[in-house]
């Protein structure tokens, strides 16, 4: 199971059929091998609970457009009883949270103490290894097609595998999609990847300065020789790819946040007072090396050309058009919100057109909010919003009990919240988690922190 793990990183780096398998795979192998073996009967219960919210995480936007359904709020046709059943959240997270039930509901109905699993245990330490070697692997493997798609605009997807000239940036390159639709999801979940591993790799470093070693040793355990010196190569391999991935994507804020990360992050982990000058050394030519790679990759053009625009009093794209529609919407339904099915039917359009929007905004089901906080409210208003917050509150209090209290684990889980919150900084400009390609790399993060805590150090 543990070798079959590294195999998942390159699963997510691919399509979103890729993806998903990944995500299937990393909640059903864990989830028998655990089965099999025993799980403790507080591990059971905390595996069950997150199922249970993460299904109403994803139910609540199915929910509120059944509401409008019911209420007759809206005279926009809706293809087929169907359509209700569709959610702005990737399918494949209802799919893993029933999986995730069923194996917990079993273990509770069928317990028995968990059991020896002599020299070939499964223990935090293996787990995160097998993970983090997957991830530095997959950048290697990614990363000559992603450079050569970059350069040339070769895309297998596109008319004449050829991108359109609108892609390209000014210094001659291409906005990179990878294996996803849009270069904007290749930020997203190059930025996912990157804060991981960064975390990650602070506290490696930084506790090497420390007398005590808890997080290290569990991660870099004596027996695996010298595999545990590679563990700080391939973290740095993750980190400085997905910092290059995410320039070449031309996306301007997940850049952003990723230069707030480079510099923030060293100063998260705790190091001692020795360290502090090397600390702020790496920083400072971490964002010299960013800068000069910022020039190269051609987003500083972008940057450039955005500054220029909005100096002249010009729109830098449609963002203001496209907000200030979604802000009528959730001033026309603010408690309840329009309904995501609603407004893919064809209310959003409506909406566009009336307020003289033009066309390509509105053609097809219309552009979204590009904006995830305005999304959620549009789609489950003030109501739905506060909602969905306490269940992802629930969701990382249950973690939390989990997790506090072993070091392994809870810095994974540090490491997932870091990742998570880059998103949500992501989000303000784009509907990160509303992006199968983004919310499924989220998805298996958190996959990977919840095997992690019910793993035992020994068993």
């Amino acid at each position: 199971m543990l070798v079959f793990l590294a195999v998942l990183p390159l699963l997510l780096s691919l399509g979103v059929a890729a993806q998903a398998l990944g995500v299937y795979c990393a909640t059903l192998v864990p989830a028998l091998f655990f089965l099999r073996k025993g799980l403790a009967r507080n591990d059971a219960q905390f595996l069950l609970q997150v199922a249970v919210l993460l299904a109403l995480l994803w139910g609540i936007f199915p929910a509120f457009s059944l509401g409008h359904l019911l209420l007759q709020t809206h005279d926009v046709s809706v293809p087929s009883v169907r359509a209700f059943v569709v959610s702005r959240l990737s399918t494949s997270a209802l799919v893993c949270s029933f999986i995730m039930f069923f194996a917990a509901l079993r273990s509770l109905l069928k317990h028995r103490e968990p059991v020896d699993l002599n020299s070939h245990a499964v223990t935090h330490g293996r787990l995160l290894w097998w993970l983090c070697i997957g991830m530095a692997l997959s950048v290697c493997l990614v990363a000559p097609y992603f450079f050569y798609q970059s350069y040339a605009g070769f895309d297998y997807r596109s008319p004449g595998h050829l991108m359109e000239i609108e892609h390209r940036m000014p210094n001659g390159l291409y906005r990179l999609f990878g294996f996803y639709g849009h270069p904007l999801s290749t930020a997203g979940a190059s930025l996912a990847f990157f804060s991981f591993a960064w975390y990650l790799l602070w506290n490696l470093w930084g506790e090497k300065t420390l007398p005590e070693k808890r997080f290290s040793q569990d991660f870099c355990e004596p027996r695996f020789g010298w595999a545990s010196k590679s563990l700080p190569w391939a973290l740095l391999v993750t980190s400085l790819g997905h910092v290059v991935f995410v320039m070449l994507s031309g996306g301007r804020t997940a850049m952003l946040v990723t230069f707030v990360l480079l510099s923030l992050v060293p100063f998260m982990v705790k190091m001692s007072k020795k360290a502090n000058l090397v600390r702020m050394a790496v920083v400072f030519v971490t964002a010299l090396t960013a800068s000069v790679g910022l020039y190269f990759s051609g987003l500083a053009s972008r940057f450039v050309m955005a500054y220029q625009l909005t100096r002249a009093g010009q729109a830098v794209d449609d963002r203001g058009i496209i907000w200030n529609t979604h802000l009528k919407i959730f001033r026309d339904f603010p408690w309840f919100g329009a309904g995501n099915v609603w407004l893919d039917a064809g209310l959003r359009t409506q909406y566009y057109q009336r307020f003289g929007a033009p066309e390509h905004l509105w053609k097809d089901s219309g552009y979204h909010a590009h904006n995830l906080f305005l999304q959620i409210l549009c789609d489950v208003g003030i109501v739905g919003f506060v909602v969905v917050v306490f269940l992802l509150a629930a969701i990382a209090w249950n973690v939390w009990r989990q997790v506090r209290g072993r070091a392994l684990p809870t810095i994974t889980a540090k490491a997932f919240l870091v990742s998570f919150v880059a998103n949500l900084l992501h989000g303000f400009t784009e509907n990160t988690f509303f992006s199968a390609n983004v919310l499924l790399v989220t998805l298996f993060l958190f996959l990977v922190v919840l095997w992690i805590s019910v793993a035992k150090q020994e068993y």
